[in-house]
């Protein structure tokens, strides 16, 4: 079967995973409550249902999407993923890229 481009990878998803541990809006904020794509709350480290976040690090990209690799990639839960992370939590997420995918 062929990939689509810019497709994820399981390999790809499990190291991103690995690399964050849990849900990064978890980790940056604190009363953050991770729920899936159904509203449901879940554990921050409930790999199965979370999400892959593309974020680019340079901002201001609107209408494209980052790269498809661990430097641009971030464990996020399904209901702030699909509800579009705001400006503040983009922030941050590059700030935490910065940190652990140099």
């Amino acid at each position: 079967m062929k990939r689509r481009v810019g497709s994820i990878s399981k390999a790809l998803r499990w190291e991103v995973f690995a690399r964050d541990g849990e849900c990064v809006l978890a980790k940056i904020e604190p009363d953050h409550v991770c729920k899936d794509i159904w509203n449901q709350e879940h554990a921050p480290n409930d790999f199965d249902r979370l999400t892959l976040e593309h974020v680019h690090r340079e901002g201001r990209m609107m209408g494209r999407r980052a790269p498809s690799d661990a430097r641009h990639l971030i464990a996020l839960d399904g209901f702030a993923n699909f509800s579009v992370p705001s400006k503040v939590q983009r922030e941050a997420f590059r700030a935490y890229l910065e940190v652990v995918a140099p």
